[in-house]
């Protein structure tokens, strides 16, 4: 087999960079869910307040 060329720990580096990645993708998109379902609720509240 042959020798790669270059060593393996910038290879694990990068798998770590692109997990912790991830693991903000993640993050960010789960705020960003939540922030969708709060401006949900409130719109619904203004609409009921405004009907009654």
């Amino acid at each position: 087999m042959a020798r790669t060329k270059y060593p393996l720990e910038p290879l694990e580096q990068l798998r770590e960079q692109k997990s912790d990645a991830a693991k903000e993708a993640l993050a960010a998109a789960v705020t960003a869910r939540e922030a969708q379902e709060r401006a949900v609720a409130a719109a619904a509240e203004t609409a009921r307040s405004h009907e009654a």
